[in-house]
């Protein structure tokens, strides 16, 4: 078998935990993933340390079965308006709604609680690893010269182990990728100042828990710390003194745009991040920054697809 034969397919489960029951495995479900893999079996393995005159050990039994898959795709746009990215079933099941303004823009925002989940075959070759009740957290890398990169964790209650005929999946029809670039990616502000950015990267900070309980079984969003780290050029004091802004706790936005064609633009906003303390580095013989950011509640964090 060859180990590169992996396909992951997902779709939004109605109610949570319904799973993938009477749905085919089609490529209009598969999602474009890369560097995908899989723990199938996750759990607690329990035993009975029973007494006896023999040395060794006894049986092991594993409860509390779920699953985990992480991997990486491409962070970008359907490249028409008002359609959802490839990508959108992520951006749900990892606690943003999705609000889609038709031949104009598709939001997604945080939510609080009601988080959507979703069903997901893994087939590695013609093994299919069923999910069911799947939720996880989402990590965004916009680095210069790369494409932008959305990684993702994510976690499903076990549901089953099976031989299926995998799908015929063809990404020709995916938008092309968009480096970061002076061309491709017109705005990087930070407090109100534009920076020469290396890269930014975000992680949701989702707390992703299986329970299994008396009558209960999930994994649950149960908290979300949002942070990110972003490499800059350094600027002089009188330009802006982002010492200043560390010292005095404020709390300004953040603004990256990205695409520069309609369909194809991905714009990132939020209203309260905190600057926390940084270093200097080396970035290409250039004096620069390495900066962890804190992205505060109520800032009200968004992605736009336009």
């Amino acid at each position: 078998m060859n180990f590169k034969s992996k396909i992951l397919m997902g779709i939004l489960e109605p109610t949570y935990g319904d799973g993938m029951a009477g749905v085919d495995a089609v490529s209009a479900n598969a999602l474009p993933m890369q560097n995908v893999s899989i723990k199938a079996l996750e759990g607690e393995l329990v035993g009975r340390e029973l007494v006896s005159h023999d040395l060794g050990n006894d049986k092991q039994y594993l409860v509390g079965k779920h699953v985990s898959i992480e991997g990486e795709l491409p962070f970008f746009a359907s490249g028409d308006l008002g359609v959802a990215p490839p990508t959108s079933l992520l951006h749900r099941i990892a606690g943003l709604s999705e609000v889609i303004t038709a031949a104009t823009s598709v939001e997604y925002q945080f939510v609080n609680d009601d988080f959507e989940s979703a069903a997901m075959w893994f087939m590695q070759n013609s093994v299919a690893h069923k999910l069911k009740g799947v939720r996880g957290n989402l990590a965004l890398t916009v680095k210069a010269g790369a494409f932008p990169v959305m990684k993702v964790n994510l976690m499903g209650l076990y549901d089953g182990i099976a031989t299926e005929t995998p799908p015929n999946v063809d990404w020709s029809a995916l938008a092309d990728p968009i480096e970061v670039s002076v061309d491709k990616t017109p705005t990087f502000t930070l407090h109100g100042q534009a920076l020469v950015m290396d890269n930014l990267e975000i992680d949701f900070g989702n707390a992703v828990n299986y329970r299994n309980k008396v009558n209960y079984e999930a994994v649950s969003i149960t908290d979300r710390s949002l942070t990110g780290k972003t490499d800059v050029d350094a600027v002089d004091l009188g330009t802006k003194n982002y010492y200043s802004s560390v010292i005095n706790g404020e709390a300004g936005p953040l603004v990256l745009t990205h695409g520069t064609e309609a369909g194809s633009i991905i714009e990132i906003t939020h209203d309260l991040v905190q600057i926390q303390p940084f270093e200097y580095q080396d970035l290409e013989g250039e004096t620069a920054w390495s900066m962890p950011l804190r992205f505060l509640k109520g800032g009200n964090f968004k992605i736009t697809y336009k």
